[in-house]
């Protein structure tokens, strides 16, 4: 067991954000994605990526800083709210565009980088898609020991004044790939805004975002009658005037819903900052946090899932419950909404079954609680279906 800060991992001092993190349980590699927020005024920002070169985290890593250039890809624009997703042979990134000199967003990009060239240490170049709209989130699909490659990516973003849309890459980290769409998914339509999530005993609420799909996604290959899979995705609406996470499987053969459901801690709950994980045979892990007004119940993160064919629940015990709220987290402080965290994750465990067995299900969730009036915790946890 090892402890290093991003920084000393990557060998910078600037100031960084919004990590990801992903297992390749294929090739055996964990990656790391990173935003560099320290730029000189001229300059677009850079994106940091990390591959162990082994199984081992705490062993050696070959660390890239990707720069971007033209286009949209000029100061005083910059990347924000990167994330990272995967297939058997490319590393698939989606961020969004803002300008740092008028804080509106621009519009959003996507891209893919071969595996082959990260994990061996080698030099890379790629194409960016750009112009495409709202907040995009890449897929990720599982691997060994599940299954191998899937030739199509799919990429999710949702609409509040329209529903959810998939975008398709084509042959990923490859010479001339591809991206069609957006394609709207039939079924699916205008969604209220979450409202922000009340804090018990604090006059500050929480910030839940604005709907959109905050983490990637999970592509499940084909079965049954689903000749493309099924692509796993969650994010928050307004349900009863209360926010709520939703999740859906898309099927992108038919462009519409093949199962979909809410899931909440109880029925005086504000429940948001989801993440969802599927396996090949349709089993879910999901994550989210939740406060209870009535029960005084302050940010706590909760976890729970499905066999497949099962309504998705939640576990009644907590993965960590705050002890205050969250108070000095917004410009000027002490207002609402408290500025909560973009990222919660959940994935699948290479240990777990592959098909399906309960109690051999394994996964881990991460998210958050909090620490101080004005500080983030990260809780991760392990848990079995």
């Amino acid at each position: 067991m090892a402890q290093h800060s991003l920084n000393a991992l990557l060998g910078t001092k600037d100031f960084l954000g919004d990590p990801q993190v992903l297992f390749d349980s294929t090739w055996k590699r964990w990656v790391i994605s990173v935003d560099d927020f320290t730029i000189p005024a001229s300059t677009f920002n850079y994106l940091w990526l990390a591959v162990s070169k082994t199984w081992d985290a705490t062993g050696a890593w070959f660390v890239y800083s990707i720069s971007f250039s033209n286009g949209e890809f000029v100061s005083p624009n910059l990347l924000d709210y990167p994330h990272l997703g995967m297939d058997q042979d490319a590393l698939l990134f989606t961020g969004n565009i803002f300008s740092s000199s008028t804080g509106r967003y621009v519009d959003t990009t996507a891209f893919a980088i071969a595996k082959a060239r990260t994990y061996n240490g080698l030099g890379f170049s790629f194409g960016a898609f750009t112009g495409l709209t709202g907040t995009l989130m890449p897929p990720v699909q599982l691997g060994a020991p599940w299954y191998s490659q899937y030739p199509f990516d799919y990429f999710a973003v949702a609409d509040r004044g329209s529903g959810e849309y998939l975008y398709t890459m084509s042959n990923a980290g490859k010479s001339g790939y591809s991206l069609t769409g957006p394609v709207h998914i039939s079924g699916t339509g205008a969604f209220g805004m979450p409202p922000s999530a009340v804090q018990p005993g604090c006059a500050q609420t929480i910030d839940t975002l604005d709907g959109r799909f905050q983490n990637a996604c999970y592509q499940v290959p084909p079965f049954s009658s689903y000749s493309d899979g099924l692509l796993y995705c969650v994010h928050t609406i307004s349900n009863a005037g209360r926010p709520t996470p939703v999740w859906y499987a898309f099927d992108p053969s038919t462009n519409g819903v093949a199962a979909s459901g809410a899931f909440f801690h109880s029925l005086t709950s504000d429940d948001f900052n989801p993440s969802i994980a599927a396996d090949a045979v349709g089993d879910i892990f999901v994550t989210e946090t939740a406060t209870d007004p009535t029960g005084a119940v302050k940010p706590m993160v909760l976890f729970g899932g499905a066999l497949a064919g099962s309504p998705v629940t939640l576990s009644a015990t907590a993965a960590a419950v705050s002890s205050v709220c969250l108070t000095g987290n917004s410009f000027p402080k002490n207002t609402s909404p408290q500025r909560w965290g973009d990222y919660s994750a959940a994935r699948f465990d290479p240990a777990t079954s592959v098909n399906g067995t309960a109690g051999s299900v394994i996964g881990w969730i991460t998210n958050q609680k909090v620490v101080g009036a004005k500080i983030w915790g990260t809780k991760i946890a392990k848990i079995r279906q």
